[in-house]
């Protein structure tokens, strides 16, 4: 019985050579060639015959990979494999297979395993969408405030809005907006939904992975102290 699975996925990836050496050695067991062909910065299409001529590409920044593509072929012509890669913000992730019941079953999982093994540390923030950032950060504030003032006395029973809370919520509503839109520029550049890691792009990945773990520490000491700076002054 033939089993075949052609899906768009959307997923946060960082493509690196052990990856593709991973997919072709375990894919050897059904497929005897692979053809791999990449689109680049410069708009130009480069097709390779092997892994290894792949990976002598040097991936400079003038020819960044966008997509890369992997073909499978084997001596069944009804036993195929397609997995494509590029850096859309939805549907970054194409896999495309067709085979024997049990030969699909095993290549779907081992897709799926190599999948999650790609997936970066920064795949939430990635994917999360800025208003949803906004509207919890609005959120948290809002609340904290709110039970800070309880506490205080300052709130009456009917839950009438002081002043203070007024004038915070109002700079908090206006300070969400204005960070949720460098979010959105900067979630683009520092937290890419595809990263190609290979030749010089496994540098560049590596030196933004300081500017990423720098933002994100500072962006938890910059929540936690608005927090215990709004506490202080409404109390």
């Amino acid at each position: 019985m033939k089993v075949s699975r052609s899906e768009g996925l959307t997923q946060p990836y960082v493509l690196e050579a052990t990856d593709l050496e991973s997919i072709c050695n375990r894919l050897q067991t059904w497929f005897e060639k692979f053809d791999f062909e990449i689109t680049s910065k410069d708009s130009l299409k480069r097709e390779f015959s092997s892994l290894a001529d792949l990976l002598q590409f040097e991936n400079p920044p003038s020819k960044d990979i966008q997509t890369l593509r992997i073909s499978g072929f084997s001596e069944d012509i009804q036993t195929r494999v397609w997995l494509k890669f590029d850096k859309d913000l939805a549907r970054n992730i194409f896999i495309s297979f067709e085979g024997e019941e049990e030969t699909t079953i095993a290549i779907n999982e081992l897709v799926e395993e190599r999948l999650a093994a790609m997936k970066p540390w920064y795949a939430f923030l990635a994917r999360v969408e800025a208003a949803l950032l906004f509207w919890g950060l609005l959120l948290l504030i809002f609340l904290t405030l709110t039970v800070s003032n309880i506490f205080a006395g300052k709130l009456s029973i009917e839950g009438s809005l002081n002043i203070t809370l007024a004038i915070i919520s109002v700079a908090s509503a206006i300070f969400g907006v204005v960070l949720s839109l460098v979010f959105n520029k900067l979630k683009l550049l520092i937290f890419p939904m595809g990263v190609f890691a290979l030749g010089q792009g496994a540098k560049r990945h590596k030196d933004k992975e300081i500017i990423r773990t720098g933002v994100v520490i500072a962006f938890f000491i910059s929540l936690t102290s608005s927090v215990i700076a709004t506490l202080i002054f409404a109390l």
